[in-house]
C-alpha cells in the first residue's frame, strides 16, 4: 500500500465518520422528547431499573472492540435507510398517539438502521450483538 492509498483511505474513513456522527446527532435530537420519561421510568420503576445500565454496557462492549472498528471496511446499505425511515415513521405515529412502547422500541430499530445505512452490512453484523443489549 503506497502513501496515496493510505491518504485516500483516511479521507474515506473521515467522511464516513463525519456522516455517521452527523446522523447520530440528529438521531439523538429526534428522540429527545422521550429521554425524560425513559430516565424517570428507569429510576422509579423496579422492573425497569436496569435500563440505565443498558446504554452504558453497550458502549463498553463497543469500546472493547474499538480496534476492530478502526479497521472495519464500511459501505453504505440502502436497507439501513429503509429501516431508519420506517422506524422514524412508526416513532412519530406512536409518539403522536401516546403509545409508549412504540417510540421506545423505535429508538433501537432506528439506531440499527442508522448504523446499517452509514457503515454497511458487514460492519453491522459484527456489531449487532452489542446493540442487542438495548432490548434487555
Amino acid at each position: 500500500m503506497n502513501a496515496s492509498d493510505t491518504t485516500s483511505n483516511n479521507r474515506n474513513s473521515n467522511k464516513v465518520a463525519i456522516k455517521f456522527l452527523a446522523l447520530l446527532a440528529l438521531w439523538l435530537l429526534s428522540f429527545f422528547p422521550l429521554y425524560q420519561s425513559l430516565i424517570s421510568r428507569w429510576l422509579n420503576h423496579s422492573n425497569n431499573s436496569h435500563g440505565i445500565l443498558v446504554p452504558l454496557i453497550s458502549l463498553y462492549l463497543i469500546w472493547q472492540k474499538k480496534d476492530e472498528l478502526k479497521t472495519a471496511r464500511s459501505s453504505n446499505s440502502n436497507y439501513g435507510a429503509i429501516i431508519m425511515i420506517t422506524s422514524m415513521i412508526f416513532y412519530l405515529f406512536g409518539y403522536a398517539g401516546g403509545i409508549d412502547i412504540i417510540p421506545r422500541t423505535m429508538i433501537v430499530f432506528s439506531l440499527v438502521g442508522l448504523i446499517l445505512f452509514t457503515l454497511g452490512g458487514r460492519f453491522s453484523k459484527s456489531w449487532l450483538s452489542r446493540f442487542s443489549f438495548f432490548y434487555l
